[in-house]
């Protein structure tokens, strides 16, 4: 038997970008151009995001992070790092750590190198150090490393630090996509 692959995904980037600015064209009047380019973005962003999603896991986790290395590198990069920035944001890095979207912290790592995003990429590699200094101190923790006795002050402090983030990573996202349109596969474009 070889090694199973999960099919991969096909999104026509340019049908959905364009779906999702018609959706906003009625309302460009009321909050203005630059306010509905914004959350096209955004809304671009969670689109690609939930695509991956849906193709990757259809609903089941087994083997989760052996399917999303199996995804073209620009799924990989926007998943992973949507994950953490959507986590932080919701609940910070010890929430983030907890979560499945956890297991995907070098990835996001690797993607803020990649997009120009350096002070996130920063702030991301000393919560990585600070999660496995935890995990390590802990016996509690190394039986099961998705459970935790309590939270990690050192995490709760690159909170403040996510959120001072000078780092424009949905722009920067969005610049990356653009430029590569080859890193997502057999995208029709």
């Amino acid at each position: 038997m070889g090694k199973s692959t999960i099919p991969q995904p096909q999104l026509d980037l340019d049908a959905l970008l364009l779906t999702i600015k018609h959706e906003y064209a009625p309302v460009i009047s009321n909050i203005g151009a630059e306010e509905v380019a914004r959350h096209v973005e955004e809304d671009f962003l969670r689109a690609i995001n939930d695509f991956v999603f849906n193709v990757a896991f259809e609903g089941s986790f087994d083997n989760q992070y052996a399917k999303f290395k199996q995804l073209p590198i620009g799924f990989q990069r926007i998943y992973s790092l949507c994950g953490l920035c959507c986590q932080v944001q919701i609940a910070g890095f010890n929430q983030y750590f907890d979560s499945p979207d956890g297991i995907y912290a070098t990835d996001a790592y690797d993607t803020c190198m990649s997009i120009g995003a350096t002070q996130l990429a920063c702030i991301i590699k000393k919560a990585i150090l600070a999660f496995e200094r935890q995990a390590k101190s802990t016996e509690w923790i190394q039986a099961d490393p998705k459970r935790r006795q309590s939270a990690s002050p050192e995490l709760d402090e690159l909170d403040s630090e996510f959120w001072d983030c000078s780092d424009d990573i949905q722009a920067l996202q969005i610049s990356y996509i653009e430029a590569n349109r080859d890193h997502f596969g057999k995208c029709r474009h």
